[in-house]
């Protein structure tokens, strides 16, 4: 639960910041941004939550585990890419606050899970 909270978290800081970056600094595109992107950052950031957390109960082997979790990372950060077809407009910038709140949160549970 507290992975999907402090990822979910971290994607509305993104997306704010982001908005508030490409609009020039204005708040009100910020907030539409915040508005329209909440659902997907929920539904990808639930999704994560659930992948670490299978990985962490069922998966026996610390390789294992850590190649499911970093699994996600790897995922975003194709997507985020610059330069693809696919990468153009909303998919992109789903793609780029995605990949900073999940790789935050990935990152600390490999070095939690090395670190036992």
């Amino acid at each position: 639960m507290t992975t999907f909270i402090i990822s979910f978290l971290i994607a509305l800081l993104t997306i704010i910041i982001s908005g508030r970056i490409i609009e020039n600094g204005d708040m009100n595109a910020a907030g539409m941004y915040l508005i329209v992107f909440s659902i997907p950052a929920l539904v990808l950031t639930g999704f994560n939550a659930l992948i670490v957390r299978f990985s962490i109960k069922r998966l026996i082997t610390k390789n294992q585990k850590i190649r499911l979790i970093i699994f996600p990372v790897l995922l975003t950060g194709i997507a985020s890419l610059g330069g693809s077809q696919f990468n153009s407009g909303q998919f992109g910038f789903v793609a780029s606050f995605s990949f900073v709140s999940i790789s935050v949160v990935n990152i600390y549970w490999v070095i939690r899970l090395i670190s036992k």
